[in-house]
């Protein structure tokens, strides 16, 4: 808790967040999914992590601008990843740091907002993993995209243009991949 207080070493409530179905923490800041279908986010912002389109630190949640009807988060280091459904597709959005191209926008460019990640060419999406200046998203036909930090291999993409700002399909469809997840250097698939 060193961006914003002194650290606290026993469980304590986070103040006025109710209705959480799922939650990721980032390096100094985390995220909340509420039962509403919307983030809340605190902690650290100097790279607009927080996504409500400030650089501001904030001690308390505070909502994620634009984004509603979400249904996964996933925090890296200083930047985070949403998935929204459709009818037709899921949408995946990204904000925060952005050094390595870890948005997916095609751009070094930081984000104090959620920005949609286009190039996934998977209807819908079954799972999303933020790393350390990497992203990857797994689709329900088991294909594998990611984008971002590959300068240990972790996205698998042994791409000889860094840093990788576009999503590129990595694992094809029908791998029998169910789930992702991501952490420094490495990303890891179960099967």
């Amino acid at each position: 808790n060193g961006t914003i207080s002194s650290a606290q070493d026993t469980p304590v409530q986070v103040a006025g967040l109710t209705g959480v179905t799922k939650v990721s923490a980032g390096f100094r800041f985390s995220l909340a999914l509420r039962s509403d279908g919307t983030v809340r986010a605190w902690g650290a912002n100097q790279l607009g992590q927080l996504g409500n389109g400030t650089t501001v630190n904030s001690s308390v949640p505070v909502k994620v601008t634009g984004l509603s009807k979400v249904t996964a988060i996933s925090a890296g280091a200083d930047s985070s990843l949403a998935t929204r459904p459709g009818a037709t597709t899921t949408s995946v959005f990204a904000w925060g740091g952005n050094s390595s191209g870890q948005l997916g926008d095609g751009t070094l460019t930081n984000r104090t907002t959620p920005k949609l990640v286009s190039g996934i060419n998977t209807p819908f999406i079954a799972g999303i993993a933020a790393g350390v200046d990497y992203a990857t998203v797994l689709g329900t036909d088991g294909s594998v995209w990611g984008w971002g930090n590959d300068r240990s291999g972790q996205l698998g993409d042994a791409s000889a243009s860094l840093p990788v700002t576009r999503p590129v399909n990595t694992i094809a469809a029908g791998s029998g991949i169910t789930q992702l997840a991501a952490d420094f250097t490495t990303m890891v698939a179960l099967k």
